[in-house]
């Protein structure tokens, strides 16, 4: 055995925020993606998330409102206001204080798949690439998205983004997401602690 002096190695976080793939399709939908928690105006979105493991299928909403965010999945719900994150169980109505992501890990979605977390998973993809990216335009909702295929040795994958950031579709390996609504309004229901 022997002893590691020095600094120690890490992992950027988020490596495509900084620093771009190279790939114009790729990057322009990062960039959004990274944005969606601080769209500008407020929206109210609401998603059909497909776990392809299971075929287990979980409705999600998604609430940005200057300062505040409300992320539910199924029944539990992520609230974050004036800086205090909380847990809720809608059908118990107890809430604890901080995220517990370990709460939706069964569904294949994350707190901030809408946005931050979707764009780390495309700059992941984006290493992976057989070549360059496609990009297009679809609707999805009624709303404009700028959309990206990316061929993958397991099949091609596509991101789909409004033009505030938040996620409208993703096709991946494990997991299928698709934007149901979109409001540019905010659902104050969606920051209730119980269902």
């Amino acid at each position: 055995t022997g002893c590691l002096t020095g600094e120690r190695p890490y992992f950027a976080e988020d490596p495509c925020r900084d620093e771009p793939t190279g790939d114009a399709a790729i990057d322009a939908v990062i960039a959004k993606l990274f944005a969606a928690d601080t769209a500008v105006p407020d929206y109210t979105a609401g998603y059909q998330a497909v776990r392809r493991f299971g075929n287990e299928t979980s409705a999600a909403s998604v609430v940005v409102a200057q300062g505040r965010r409300s992320v539910t999945v199924n029944t539990i719900r992520f609230i974050s206001q004036s800086g205090r994150p909380q847990t809720c169980d809608l059908t118990s109505g107890v809430c604890s204080s901080g995220f517990d992501p370990a709460r939706i890990s069964d569904t294949g979605l994350t707190v901030d798949f809408y946005g931050t977390d979707s764009a780390r998973r495309l700059c992941r993809d984006a290493q992976a690439a057989l070549g360059p990216a496609t990009a297009r335009e679809e609707t999805i909702a009624a709303q404009p998205a700028t959309c990206v295929d990316l061929a993958l040795p397991g099949g091609t994958a596509t991101y789909c983004v409004l033009s505030n950031g938040a996620l409208a579709k993703l096709i991946d390996g494990d997991v299928l997401v698709d934007l149901l609504q979109f409001s540019p309004t905010v659902d104050e229901g969606q920051f209730a602690t119980s269902g």
